[in-house]
């Protein structure tokens, strides 16, 4: 599940218009995972790469 949310932010970012508002600041991508079973979410540190769980 985290490997397919870390491909979709990189497809993102390889939409033109996406490109362009990331390259001007006008947009920010984050990356999420919730998982149903157990009821726990977690978010993506871009400065280390990994998930860490939301507070909550």
């Amino acid at each position: 599940m985290k490997d397919n949310v870390l491909v979709q932010l990189a497809n993102l970012q390889t939409h033109p218009s996406v490109a362009k508002a990331l390259v001007r600041r006008k947009v920010t991508l984050h990356g999420r995972v919730y998982d149903i079973g157990s009821g726990s979410a977690e978010t993506l540190d871009t400065g280390t790469g990994r998930f860490t769980a939301l507070a909550g």
